[in-house]
């Protein structure tokens, strides 16, 4: 342990058994009491928009950073209690309620736009890189690719707010806190429309709970008052980005997503 030297007076560190590509520890703090150890095995760029989304919503809805180490990419971070995740609540009305209660209100612009990428970018760039592999082509491939870009710079065009996102806000970065309510974790930080961060949502409700995913557009649709249109469409271009980077990593497992999506476009 020894990278976090520079965070220091920790006790009762612990692994959090949780997948992630980064690794987490739950610890007691001199300064702070119960907190959470991150160890972020992302880019440079990647901790900072992490670490920099934080900031600067200060708790508001998010979890504190209580201290953090640039150099080894080393967070301190207010620990959620109980911490369930939004996912284990049965009630999908309930799931519905929360996401739409932290998402209404929840977007600010950032002091300053440039450690954060642009989210159509990210979603063109991973377009991109399906077009250029000839083993994506046909039923997972070229035309849904394509498809997707396109809709990501309508979208842009007529929902053009730059707004600080979340950009990976799905219910198992949702915990339940002290208070009742739920506190969210792990943004990647990117700039966009507001609308840019509910697909995610949808898609993890999708691998979770198929069978309710009418009730979770229809849902969505009336308690963000964004069209079902829009949502199949921010879906679509989700499952396509989702897609894109597990193909990046050689998991072909959830390929079959993007032609759901697609067959979803026309209504």
């Amino acid at each position: 342990m020894g990278e976090i030297a520079k965070i220091r007076h920790l006790t009762d560190i612990r692994p959090i058994d949780y997948h992630s590509v980064n690794e987490l520890f739950t610890c007691r703090s001199a300064a702070h009491g119960d907190a959470v150890l991150k160890r972020c095995n992302t880019s440079d760029a990647e901790f900072a928009a992490e670490l920099n989304t934080l900031r600067e919503y200060g708790g508001r809805r998010f979890c504190r950073v209580l201290e953090y180490d640039s150099d080894n990419k080393i967070m301190l971070l207010e620990r959620v209690t109980p911490g369930t995740r939004l996912k284990a609540e049965p009630s999908l009305e309930r799931r519905l309620d929360a996401f739409a209660s932290l998402f209404q209100g929840l977007h600010i612009e950032p002091k300053n736009a440039a450690p954060y990428p642009s989210c159509a970018d990210r979603i063109c760039r991973a377009a991109d890189f399906l077009l250029n592999r000839s083993d994506c082509r046909g039923l997972h491939g070229y035309a849904y690719a394509l498809r997707a870009k396109e809709l990501c710079l309508s979208l842009s065009e007529r929902y053009p707010k730059k707004v600080l996102l979340h950009g990976d806000l799905h219910f198992d970065n949702i915990l339940k806190n002290s208070a009742g309510g739920y506190t969210i974790i792990d943004p990647h930080g990117v700039i966009g429309d507001p609308i840019f961060d509910v697909p995610r949502y949808i898609l993890n409700e999708f691998w979770d709970y198929r069978g309710t995913f009418p009730a979770v557009i229809g849902g969505l649709s009336r308690r963000l008052n964004i069209s079902e249109d829009v949502l199949r469409q921010g879906f679509f271009i989700e499952a396509v980005l989702s897609t894109s980077w597990d193909i990046e990593d050689g998991n072909f497992k959830n390929t079959d997503d993007i032609a759901f999506a697609a067959s979803l476009l026309e209504g």
